[in-house]
């Protein structure tokens, strides 16, 4: 009889260890859809910051060759007052 309720207990516990490797298993599948997700949304979301970078990247080129242009023209303008300071005898500081 105790080997019959030994039996009895073991598969019990089988049964219940079954059970729990079910509730893994399905927590593992809902685990890996989580991420899979997660990770869809992490490469969207680098895509779009990749995306923000070049245009950023071209506003700030764009931005500096226009400063490049008017600190030229101011240059310009400099010398043609000192020039013309000079043709008149003035002196411009």
């Amino acid at each position: 009889i105790a080997f019959y309720n030994e039996l009895a207990n073991i598969h019990q516990r089988l049964r219940h260890s079954k059970d729990q490797e079910s509730k893994c298993r399905a927590e593992i599948d809902q685990s890996q859809v989580e991420l899979a997700k997660m990770k869809d949304e992490l490469s969207t979301t680098t895509k779009g910051y990749e995306e923000q970078i070049v245009t950023m990247t071209e506003h700030l080129a764009s931005m500096n060759e226009h400063i490049t242009s008017q600190n030229d023209k101011i240059d310009r303008l400099q010398l043609q007052l000192h020039t013309s300071s000079k043709v008149f005898g003035k002196i411009v500081i």
